[in-house]
This record gives structure tokens, C-alpha cells and sequence, in this order.
């Protein structure tokens, strides 16, 4: 009996990363887990000042994101005070 193939690990095709750089004018950074559940980034920029800029703004989004957790935790822990 023979063995079956091992599939090769996936990853985005070229052709669909082309397609978001074309309508992302150029600029994206994609997180995305793997077959085995491994963290994969995919990233494209034109140029050193747009990754920058791209980054600074990721950067803010992340920072707003955990201010929003906080607040929800202390909204919890308060909540929970009578109880």
C-alpha cells in the first residue's frame, strides 16, 4: 500500500497577493495562519516611506485596540465589585 502524498504547505498564490497589491495601491500587510496553524505575515510596499507610514498606522491601530481591552477589563472588574 502505498503511502499518501504529503500536500505541500500552503501559501497565498502570487497571482491573488498581485491582485490585493493592485487594489491596495501597492501597500498591504496580511496576517494570516498556516495549515499548521503557523502565524504568516504577507507584506508589499512600494517604497521605505510608505512600509513607514503603513507600519505607524498598524502600530496605532494595535494601541487602540488594547486601550479598548483595558477599558473593558476595568468596566469587568468594576462590574463584578458588588458581586
Amino acid at each position: 500500500m502505498s503511502r499518501p502524498k504529503k500536500k505541500p504547505p500552503f501559501s497565498i498564490p502570487q497571482n491573488i497577493l498581485n491582485s490585493i497589491g493592485e487594489c491596495s495601491n501597492h501597500g498591504y500587510i496580511l496576517f494570516t495562519f498556516d495549515d499548521k496553524n503557523d502565524f504568516r505575515i504577507y507584506c508589499n510596499f512600494d517604497n521605505e516611506i510608505s512600509a513607514t507610514a503603513f507600519y505607524t498606522q498598524v502600530g496605532n491601530y494595535i494601541d487602540a485596540v488594547r486601550g479598548l481591552q483595558q477599558q473593558a477589563t476595568i468596566q469587568s472588574m468594576i462590574g463584578n465589585k458588588g458581586q
